[in-house]
């Protein structure tokens, strides 16, 4: 398991939470759809619309298989492929640069985990990363797989 804190650049997938977020256990899978609600019986198909269902805290997890695209995160969340292959790919700009992740200003005592997950790295002219996390907090990432 490796931390990353406050100035470390990794490349990583991350969404705005809005004040709507309900669900403290949010689902994505490769057959999901965006406009279900992100249970487990209804699961979205990317995390980044599972985020934006999921309370700050909560937990993302992959039913299958499947690519679940970019993600910006700024609020505490785990998110877990599962055993399943969940890939992300690194087209996400948030962090200023083509990452799959993108961890922004979290509060100190924030934290996220990120486990069981699969990054595609896509290079971009201003460069690329897995996962880039700026600001307090912390930043777990455990069992990945870079797929470069």
């Amino acid at each position: 398991m490796h931390r990353l804190t406050s100035g470390v650049v990794l490349t990583l997938f991350l969404a705005v939470s809005p004040a709507s977020a309900s669900n403290l256990r949010s689902w994505v899978s490769g057959t999901g759809n965006d406009g279900n609600p992100c249970t487990r019986s209804s699961p979205c198909a990317t995390f980044a619309v599972a985020y934006l269902n999921t309370s700050a805290g909560g937990e993302i997890d992959a039913v299958d298989p499947g690519e679940y695209g970019p993600l910006t995160i700024s609020h505490s969340i785990t998110i877990d492929g599962g055993g399943g292959v969940a890939s992300i790919t690194s087209t996400n700009t948030d962090c200023g640069f083509n990452t799959a992740i993108c961890v922004l200003v979290l509060g100190a005592s924030d934290m996220v985990i990120l486990r069981n997950l699969s990054i595609t790295v896509t290079p971009g002219p201003e460069g690329y990363g897995l996962i880039v996390a700026n600001g307090a907090g912390t930043v777990h990432v455990e069992s990945m797989s870079p797929l470069a």
